[in-house]
This record gives C-alpha cells, sequence and structure tokens, in this order.
C-alpha cells in the first residue's frame, strides 16, 4: 500500500510539474529577457590572483589568494572561427540548459566554433573522461569542463594540459592545479548565505530553535561538498540553536529528489522547519510537503534557480533560493577563452578563479531580478554545435 500510493504521489508530482513547466514557458520570455545580440551587461566579479592554496576549493582559494573586485566586461569577437568544446554532466534540467544558451549565444556574437558534449549525469564520470578524451585527441583549441567529480577530473585535464589544450573549469569545482582558470562561484558561499537567510528569517520570526533538513543532490560532486559545509558553517555560527536532522544525498533527477523529498517529509514531519535543497531539489520537495500539508510549516530555501525554482517562489511554495548565475559563468567562460586565444590576455595576466557576485531570490525581489544570469529563454532547445 505504501509503495503504491508513493508511485501515485510521484505520478502526480511529474503531472504538476509538467503542467506548471507548460504555464511558466508562456511568461517565461518575459522573465529571462536576454540581452540583445548577447552584448550582456558588466558582471560584477571578484578576481583571485596567485599564489592560492594548493589543491583548494573555490572558497578556500578566494580566502588564500589576493582578490580584485572588478566587473566583467563583453570581448571583441574573434579574428578566427577558434573551436571550443563544452562537457555538461548532464542535459537533464533547465539549469544546464540555460548554461547551453549563454554558449550557442556568445559563440555567435564572438564568431568562434563550439561543440558541446553532455554526460548521463552525476554517476558517469567514466562517460564524461571519454568525451574529454576525444575532444583532447581533436585537438580542440579551448575546452570548458564543468567536471562532474571534484577530484576524479584531474588526471584528464592533466592530459589536455599535456597536450596542448588550456582547460576553463566552470561551475563545478574541482581541485585540479592544471586548470588554465577556473570560472565559478564559491558554493560554500551559497550554502552559506542561504543558511543565512533562513537563519535571519526564523528571528524575525521569533524562532530561538529551528530544525533543518538538507537535500544538496549527488554525493562528492564539488558543488554539493561547498554548499553542505557553507550551510554548516552558517549553522555553527548561528545566534540561535540550528539541528541538522538529515542530509540525504541522491542524483539531482527530479524522480530521485521527489522520493528523497517525500521521505524527509514523512520522517521528520511536525519536526522540520527548513529544508535545503539543489535547484531540483528544492522544487521536487514543493509536492510532498504540500501533500503532507507542510506548506507554510516547512519553509523550502534553494540553492540555485531553474524555471520550476522561479514558479515555486511566485506561488509561495518556495521561501527562497540564491542563484549560482550559470548562464552568466558561461558568458564569462567564452569571451575569457577567446581574449586568451587571441593573445589579449598574457599568461601572467590570467587569474586563478573569477568569481560573478551572486543574489537570493525572494518574492521581495521577484520583479527586479535579471533571471538571463541563470535562465534560457521561453521555448529555446538545446544546440550542441555552431559554426560561424
Amino acid at each position: 500500500m505504501k509503495k503504491s500510493k508513493g508511485l501515485f504521489l510521484l505520478l502526480v508530482g511529474l503531472a504538476v510539474a509538467l503542467s506548471i513547466t507548460l504555464t511558466l514557458a508562456a511568461e517565461q520570455k518575459k522573465l529571462v529577457n536576454p540581452p540583445p545580440g548577447g552584448n550582456f551587461a558588466p558582471i560584477p566579479v571578484a578576481y583571485v590572483y596567485p599564489p592560492v592554496k594548493a589543491l583548494a576549493s573555490a572558497q578556500e582559494e578566494r580566502n588564500s589568494g589576493k582578490v580584485v573586485e572588478g566587473v566583467f566586461k563583453p570581448s571583441k569577437p574573434a579574428t578566427k572561427p577558434w573551436r571550443i568544446g563544452a562537457l555538461f554532466p548532464h542535459l537533464k534540467d533547465p539549469f544546464w540548459l540555460g548554461c547551453n544558451y549563454a554558449i550557442w549565444e556568445q559563440a555567435q556574437r564572438l564568431k568562434v566554433e563550439y561543440t558541446l558534449l553532455a554526460a548521463q549525469g552525476y554517476n558517469d564520470l567514466v562517460g564524461q573522461l571519454a568525451q574529454m578524451d576525444d575532444m583532447i585527441a581533436k585537438k580542440y583549441d579551448m575546452i570548458l569542463l564543468a567536471p562532474i567529480s571534484f577530484e576524479g577530473n584531474d588526471e584528464s585535464v592533466a592530459k589536455a594540459k599535456k597536450a596542448g589544450v588550456p582547460v576553463i573549469n566552470v561551475i563545478n569545482d574541482q581541485r585540479s592545479d592544471d586548470l588554465l582558470t577556473k570560472v565559478d562561484v564559491s558554493f560554500w558561499q551559497l550554502g552559506y548565505d542561504a543558511a543565512m537567510w533562513a537563519i535571519k528569517d526564523a528571528q524575525k520570526t521569533g524562532l530561538k530553535e529551528i530544525n533543518v533538513a538538507i537535500l544538496p543532490g549527488p554525493a562528492g560532486a564539488g558543488w554539493v561538498i561547498g554548499e553542505v559545509e557553507g550551510s554548516e558553517a552558517a549553522f555553527k555560527k548561528s545566534p540561535i540553536k540550528v539541528n541538522l536532522l538529515t542530509i540525504k544525498y541522491g542524483d539531482s533527477g527530479k524522480d530521485v529528489q521527489f522520493k528523497l523529498a517525500e521521505d524527509v517529509a514523512t520522517t521528520f514531519r511536525g519536526k522540520l522547519d527548513y529544508l535545503f535543497g539543489c535547484s531540483v531539489c528544492s522544487w521536487s520537495a514543493a509536492l510532498p510537503l504540500k501533500e503532507a500539508g507542510l506548506i507554510g510549516k516547512v519553509k523550502i530555501v534553494g540553492y540555485d534557480i531553474t524555471p520550476d525554482t522561479v514558479e515555486g517562489i511566485k506561488i509561495g511554495q518556495i521561501a527562497a533560493a540564491d542563484s549560482c548565475n550559470g548562464a552568466d559563468q558561461y558568458r564569462i567562460a567564452m569571451n575569457f577563452a577567446v581574449d586568451y586565444l587571441e593573445g589579449r590576455i598574457k599568461p601572467a595576466e590570467v587569474p586563478h578563479t573569477i568569481l560573478p557576485k551572486t543574489e537570493i531570490l525572494t518574492n521581495g525581489n521577484f520583479d527586479k531580478y535579471p533571471f538571463y544570469v541563470s535562465l534560457a529563454p521561453e521555448g529555446w532547445r538545446p544546440v550542441f554545435s555552431y559554426k560561424p
């Protein structure tokens, strides 16, 4: 009986998600409103220059390196059609669709070629390593790598460097010191900021103690490690007591996250105050909490945004969500790649890491939020290659 009920709720959840996605599509063009012609506005960033702590996360790098606050501006078009490869962990959710859109948008503006290959998910490291080997063998001019593993991609990056193919790390953090540069956010900071928002929100309502749970995504991924550690750091620093009831890891697909959220809602019914989750995790948690009558009693806080997360905040089923500005990260990576290949940036001038600034989305800033920093326009579909 329990399995039947779980299957029923899963099917209902998928149907509701599809319905809301279709509803949101009618409004998404207005929400995203990408810059015409790909000429994005200057992006506030922090440049981190070496020396930095060896084999470090983005947060450790920022803490140990020389930090220069600045803005990243669009580059001039290339003088030749450089071949740029991009490797994604998957293309199963709108987050990576927004990243793909930014690559396509900038390839057209910069007049360069690109090829995108996506693995099957965060359990497909072998597949991503094979795709990396293929791009190295075909001597791409640059590879933009969103690694599946915090450490498992390191040998592949070293192989690329030895073959003369520079690699830019994008979005998912990794330890390799053989990268040309990193373009990412401090996922530690994202987790910390999301947790501190919840703590301050709890204080506003007069709570002296809160119970929380985390659905961070797949164990071992760099972004998951950072978000969990950042959240835990905020919990320890909190002026009110924070009880972490559970952390449940799992693939970022909707079906897996729905089941995890259902389990949390059942196990901790009547005890939970805040539920933190990755972009897909936060939306997948909404229906189980609604079915359990917990919306409003348990506040969902996301570590990133997708169209579903945006809709959840708009209708009040998700309280808040931070964003790693995935599309903007690829705008930066594409433009930096072209400037480096064109010789506009000397090797000694290359920063170790480029960190775009982020902002938490709530109902309070919904009407002014620049959704194009993460999302693709309405109706846009994946484009895996482009030649000028």
